[in-house]
């Protein structure tokens, strides 16, 4: 029987950053979830919670539009440069080395919840998810972004025929110390789930 635990980016950190941070896709991830966000950016001062921050660039950006910002992380050298970026913005905020589901039962409900890249690494991303959801007032956001397996599979397909049999055993799913997650989700059930939850999309 194996045990699943949540992915910590620690041993990961300097690979993760020049391989995620560093690169022209990342760029356009940053660039793309900011034109999704800016019309938050702009409105009146939130409570924000970036569940899962990373180096905490979303969360610095919706910061210096003044709002209130808390931040959590597994891995404590992502928290830490999510901190040192802070602090040479000379913006406060709130940071919490600790999971995101696990924290979620000390904090209270935000206006906007940022989930983004997590799911994927979680040992249980549904039970997780619907922790993460809990902290959105009613009327409030939830802004959502996840591995998409169908993606992933599409993809490796088009890279070869050599690819196929682990599509096909479903043992294609990251594993080691690779920065493919071991848990990318299925976008309909994500989509169902947040349904459930009341969660208009």
């Amino acid at each position: 029987m194996t045990i699943q635990h949540d992915r910590n980016f620690d041993d990961l950190f300097d690979r993760f950053e020049s391989k995620i941070y560093e690169t022209v896709k990342g760029e356009w991830r940053l660039r793309l979830l900011k034109e999704d966000l800016a019309r938050f950016a702009a409105a009146s001062p939130m409570n924000v919670w970036d569940a899962g921050c990373g180096q905490g660039q979303i969360s610095l950006w919706l910061a210096e539009h003044a709002h209130q910002l808390t931040l959590c992380d597994l891995s404590e050298k992502m928290l830490n440069t999510a901190k040192t970026h802070f602090e040479q913005a000379n913006i406060k905020a709130t940071f919490y080395h600790e999971s995101a589901q696990s924290l979620a039962k000390q904090l209270p409900q935000f206006d906007l919840v940022l989930c983004h890249a997590v799911l994927e690494w979680l040992s249980e991303p549904l039970a997780s998810l619907k922790t993460i959801m809990d902290k959105v007032r009613p009327g409030g956001y939830l802004s959502l972004l996840f591995y998409n397996r169908n993606a992933m599979v599409y993809s490796n397909v088009l890279k070869g025929g050599w690819r196929l049999p682990p599509i096909l055993n479903d043992s294609y799913i990251g594993k080691g110390n690779k920065l493919t997650p071991p848990n990318p989700q299925f976008p309909h059930i994500i989509l169902d789930e947040m349904r459930h939850a009341g969660f208009s999309i």
